[in-house]
């Protein structure tokens, strides 16, 4: 099976190796800072892989469907330790310990929107706005005839991947309608979490508007929808968010096509322990030492 490798001094450890730190001396106040780095040293490893597979767990067991469950007082985002017990089980440093971590203030109220703070949720045929953010050449127009009337016609090879001059359209008519945030919020936590009757009306909607389709598409269209779902997320977060996160108006820097609500929600969450916790679920193997496998 393959394995990914994490070196300690990537940006995605390097928050935990100060929370590992301080589990040892909260755990150990009479040590030095030799013993203390060399117990952070033998055993983050070990630590690091409980801490992720606590939270692997917790996502699989009543995996909340949108983010707001998540930022809400009863959501699933609390902390790693959440009780008592929990703190006196772990007994020796040669068992990793998880201190409690403290509570995370609420995110400032947003501010009250204005016409130059907001950007309106575009129609369907708008183009978007560049930005200092954005970079190539923005999503191309799909298919003229959608929902005209007119019906257009697509070849399909063996496996019912779309081939021949108008297949890149369609693709591109389906990642305008997967962006649409009225119909597929980016607030829902993943592509398993959209309701099957959005994910009926996709396909019912490409039916209507190509030739003979094959039934054989329908799960290729979605596998496609779900990936152009996903990498408009990812862009959103690695375009407007990341660079500006410790901007004091980050709220009000509603990117494109974004609608506003949503944007208030993905800034909280993806300010949470569990969005940064979230890249961490994705890695199986940890090896100790410097260099750890995941």
């Amino acid at each position: 099976m393959d394995k990914s490798w994490i070196d300690w001094g990537t940006r995605c450890c390097r928050p935990y190796l100060k929370k590992h730190m301080s589990a040892i001396k909260h755990q150990c106040p009479n040590a030095n800072d030799a013993e203390v780095a060399r117990i952070h040293f033998d055993e983050f490893a070990d630590w690091f892989k409980a801490y992720v597979t606590m939270f692997t767990k917790k996502r699989k067991v009543g995996r909340p469907r949108n983010m707001s469950e998540i930022l809400s007082p009863s959501g699933s985002a609390s902390g790693p330790s959440g009780s008592s017990s929990s703190q006196s089980s772990h007994t020796s440093l040669r068992v990793p310990f998880i201190p409690p971590t403290p509570p995370t203030p609420p995110p400032p109220p947003p501010p009250q929107p204005t016409q130059a703070s907001i950007l309106p949720l575009p129609g369907s045929d708008a183009e978007p706005h560049a930005t200092a953010n954005t970079v190539g050449r923005g999503h191309s127009k799909g298919i003229p005839e959608w929902n005209t009337g007119e019906k257009v016609h697509i070849m399909f090879d063996s496996k019912f991947q779309p081939i021949g001059e108008r297949a890149a359209q369609l693709k591109s008519q389906l990642g305008k309608m997967v962006r649409d945030g009225r119909r597929i919020p980016l607030t829902i936590l993943d592509w398993k979490a959209v309701d099957l009757k959005v994910k009926e009306e996709i396909w019912d909607e490409v039916k209507k508007n190509l030739v003979d389709v094959p039934e054989g598409y329908k799960p290729v269209c979605l596998k496609c929808c779900n990936t152009l779902w996903k990498d408009h997320k990812s862009k959103t977060k690695a375009n407007h968010f990341e660079p500006n996160k410790n901007h004091p108006d980050l709220l009000s820097m509603v990117p494109p096509q974004i609608i506003a609500d949503q944007w208030t929600v993905l800034v909280a969450y993806w300010n949470s322990e569990d969005a940064k916790v979230e890249v961490l679920c994705h890695f199986h193997y940890i090896l100790p030492n410097r260099l750890t496998s995941v």
